[in-house]
């Protein structure tokens, strides 16, 4: 938020399945929730398969643990 440039996320494109993170997830979550964009970086490959296409993970706001695991 200050103006520091940031090195970009690095992700692979899956085979009609979207992009998949690779390095950077807290960059991508800290630009979500401040709405400042940052810069991706396609790498080479098929790259590994884990969470579904990061883009439509539906954010939420952090309160409390019981969040999570119930109070």
């Amino acid at each position: 938020m200050d103006g520091e440039k940031l090195p970009p996320i690095e992700v692979y494109e899956v085979d009609g399945k979207g992009l998949f993170i690779s390095e950077g997830h807290h960059r991508y979550v800290a630009s979500q929730q401040t709405g400042i964009p940052v810069d991706i970086r396609v790498l080479p490959g098929g790259g590994p398969v884990g969470l579904p296409n990061w883009l439509e993970v539906q954010w939420k706001n952090y309160i409390s643990e019981g969040q999570f695991w119930g109070d």
